[in-house]
């Protein structure tokens, strides 16, 4: 598997670049001009990666950040708390819940 990180040259098509790492291996030692190559470019990781954000900060370097992913901030010790919502506080959860599921308005 090849990655290529930095460039991204549109005009080469991956059975070109296939063909291209066959052949620079192929110097190196005759066996490997045949050799299965996957290409994925840049934008073939950050698919994978997206949908995964706790590692899109881990590598972007933002792990740290003052902000937790949502499954982080529910595994915290005081988020694991039974909620009992007095009167006021389910009367105000019912109408936001209401307004959320309404449709009639942005």
């Amino acid at each position: 598997m090849v990655v290529l990180f930095g460039w991204d040259d549109p005009e080469q098509s991956d059975d070109q670049l296939v063909a291209r790492f066959q052949a620079a291996v192929g110097k190196i030692d005759p066996k490997y001009k045949n050799a299965q190559i996957e290409i994925w470019r840049q934008n073939t990781l950050l698919s994978f990666i997206l949908v995964y954000p706790s590692l899109a900060l881990k590598i972007n370097g933002r792990a740290r950040a003052r902000f937790d992913t949502h499954l982080a901030w529910s595994n915290q010790e005081q988020m694991r708390t039974i909620f009992v919502a007095g009167k006021a506080q389910s009367t105000v959860i019912e109408g936001i819940k209401n307004q959320l599921r309404g449709g009639d308005s942005c």
